[in-house]
């Protein structure tokens, strides 16, 4: 998911080189499904939010409904591979996941979206929950898109999760990839403000996140 959404920040929302882009993407966001299911939401909401984003932008620079039509080639694109890689090694399991209500196999692991929002809250802290606000409200103000972009990414995985379960701590770790840079923005604000932090707070993220996720999954002492 950090090298897709890289990539989509590179392609400048599929505005160039999108074959390249697209395949690469589309790719990614299988394996990150291969290794969670769960991961579905989050490529569906990147990929749904990329979409708008990219004819919004398409809109505003060129105005023309044919422009608005090519906008649509490199999505066609990313579906294709993606679906292509699912029929040829998944097939089976899509077939079953299609077949399956997962809403009535966790229904007894559902909750009101309030109690969801506590769930996500004590798991990843007041001060993340304060720098992610602070980070949002300046982001807006500013129009920093690339992390406005993410932000709204990661809130649809949470509205869209939020539809078949209760979140448990590992389903939250996509929603908080997303959000990270709203909370790293104050933080280079505070130290600077050096180019393309998007791109640094990504990396940055990335060198956080992984390291933990591999110690709490295959040293569960480290996570007690």
């Amino acid at each position: 998911l950090g090298i897709a959404s890289i990539l989509l920040i590179k392609s400048e929302y599929f505005t160039r080189r999108f074959i390249t882009f697209s395949i690469a993407i589309g790719v990614l966001l299988w394996m990150a499904f291969m290794f969670r299911r769960w991961y579905a939401y989050a490529g569906i909401s990147l990929l749904c939010c990329a979409f708008l984003m990219a004819l919004w932008q398409n809109w505003i620079r060129n105005k023309s409904l044919r422009k608005l039509l090519i906008a649509v080639v490199p999505f066609f694109v990313l579906v294709l591979v993606g679906a292509t890689l699912l029929a040829t090694l998944q097939l089976e399991l899509v077939s079953r996941i299609i077949h399956t209500s997962y809403v009535e196999i966790y229904k007894a692991y559902q909750a009101p979206i309030s109690n969801q929002l506590i769930r996500y809250y004590s798991h990843s802290g007041p001060l993340f929950a304060i720098l992610l606000t602070v980070g949002f409200l300046i982001s807006l103000r500013n129009g920093y898109l690339d992390v406005l972009f993410f932000f709204i990414v990661g809130v649809f995985t949470m509205i869209l999760f939020s539809t078949t379960q209760a979140p448990g701590v590992q389903h939250g770790l996509p929603i908080y990839f997303f959000l990270m840079p709203a909370v790293l923005v104050p933080i280079f604000k505070f130290f600077g403000n050096p180019s393309c932090f998007y791109h640094k707070a990504v990396f940055l993220v990335i060198l956080i996140i992984v390291p933990v996720i591999y110690l709490t999954s295959f040293f569960p002492a480290v996570h007690r």
